[in-house]
């Protein structure tokens, strides 16, 4: 398999759900260790699913190191929302860690989606984390 079919097949299969959000949540700390980092990540998805899930909350997430391994940081998609507000959980994130930026997820932005899976490679790993 060639990077661009992975990606392609990736960006079909999460193409066929209806996502409300899609953004990057970085960390103020450069040398954070992945453990605290997915920590956090995990705090800040289960308040999200406690506070806004529905039934079928679900989420994307893929983690990204930066060109030299020293910007971690991740890319989300989330969906399943009652509210669908972007504004706590940017808010939240930012509490726990660092700049998050979320945008609103429109059926048509398939390329949020492009943007998200944008590293996967089959040759080598790829952090790819979900619940659908």
């Amino acid at each position: 398999m060639k990077k661009l079919e992975l990606i392609n097949a990736y960006e079909g299969w999460f193409a066929r759900y209806k996502w409300n959000l899609f953004g990057t949540l970085t960390f103020r700390r450069r040398d954070i260790p992945y453990w605290m980092a997915d920590r956090t990540f995990w705090t800040w998805i289960i308040e999200i699913d406690n506070a806004d899930g529905r039934d079928d909350f679900r989420w994307v997430r893929v983690t990204e190191r930066g060109a030299f391994d020293d910007n971690l940081h991740f890319h989300v998609l989330v969906g399943g929302l009652k509210n669908g507000s972007k504004w706590p959980w940017l808010v939240r994130w930012q509490e726990l860690a660092g700049d998050a930026v979320l945008s609103y997820y429109f059926l048509r932005s398939r390329t949020a989606i492009r943007y998200l899976v944008k590293t996967a490679r089959p040759d080598c790993d790829f952090e790819i984390k979900y619940d659908l």
